[in-house]
């Protein structure tokens, strides 16, 4: 696997490319740094990249830069990005919503998938508009409910191909 930054002489902030060539299994790459800005985002071919706690990761343009195979992108620091914002095919999205600042238009797109983690079941995460053609699901609860979905939006659109669904993500009752 490898990281690349790559920046044109032209462009304000470089694009970020992390791609696992040499398994056939998630290959993790750790963000760790205080504050990052990138225009793009690339996550191919089974890599996993974590944004850590305390981070601030920035990104540009308006959706994760498009892969052939499934890779995924987890954020336990916090995400910045423009309003409008789209999930791209065969990206994995793992995100507390109140940790993601920008986001009002969401797109989950065809074959990729958002993850919710953590959610104030009390306070919806607000946007203006939702538009799931993937899965919308939470993360999987254990012994009491930490993850679920909870969206207030002006607008959602669930395409024909999109589905959001809290199955099997449930907790396990005390005996």
């Amino acid at each position: 696997g490898g990281t690349l930054y790559k920046k044109l002489n032209s462009a304000t902030y470089p694009d970020l490319y992390i791609q696992n060539t040499t398994s056939t299994t998630d290959n993790t790459q750790t963000y760790s740094s205080t504050t990052m800005t990138v225009a793009n985002l690339f996550v191919s071919d089974n890599a996993y990249f974590t944004v850590t706690t305390g981070t601030t990761f920035t990104i540009t343009s308006s959706s994760l830069g498009t892969t052939a195979v499934s890779s995924t992108i987890d954020v336990n620091g916090f995400l910045v990005t423009p309003s409008a914002f789209t999930v791209t095919t065969k990206n994995t999205l793992i995100a507390k919503p109140y940790q993601i600042s920008g986001i009002t238009d969401l797109v989950v797109a065809t074959s990729s998938i958002f993850i919710i983690e953590d959610v104030n079941t009390s306070t919806p995460w607000a946007l203006n508009s939702l538009v799931v053609a993937g899965l919308l699901t939470s993360a999987t609860n254990t012994a009491s409910i930490v993850h679920s979905i909870n969206i207030s939006a002006s607008t959602i659109n669930l395409t024909d191909s999109g589905t959001i669904s809290a199955d099997g993500t449930g907790y396990q009752g005390g005996m």
